[in-house]
């Protein structure tokens, strides 16, 4: 797939900030980063994002929460969150809220690209569907 969209990456431990950019460096022509979830949040009201990449298990406000307050905001951005630590319940809670998909920790690198390659094919799409209606 041809390197496109715009990604952003949420963790709490930088990292696996670095670590997880650097891994989907070539899966998308933008990539952002945030330290956590309110941060993140902030930046949604900068930018437009075609597929975010979040921990589950952070501080302040989880990925769950994150999760939760982008679909009260109508945000369709596809959202693949990372689990670990007994968190599959936080998984399943999470594809009930509108997560594109879930990926377990220790992550298998092969599969986060493709999962992260669908949501962001998926999110383009959307961002454009999105665009043509409000005509602009």
């Amino acid at each position: 797939m041809a390197k496109q969209g715009k990604l952003l990456i949420v963790d709490d431990e930088s990292q696996i900030l670095e670590v997880l950019t650097e891994l989907l460096e070539n899966t998308a022509s933008e990539i952002l980063t945030a330290s956590n979830a309110k941060v993140a949040l902030d930046m949604l009201t900068r930018h437009k994002f075609d597929a975010i990449v979040c921990d589950i298990n952070m501080p302040k406000m989880t990925g769950l929460d994150f999760l939760m307050e982008l679909r009260k905001q109508d945000a369709l951005c596809p959202f693949v969150v990372i689990t670990g630590h007994g968190d599959k319940a936080a998984a399943v809670e999470a594809l009930r809220f509108g997560a594109f998909d879930f990926l377990d920790k220790p992550i298998n690198l092969e599969n986060l690209v493709k999962v992260v390659e669908r949501a962001i094919e998926l999110g383009l799409k959307i961002n454009h569907s999105e665009r043509m209606k409000s005509g602009s």
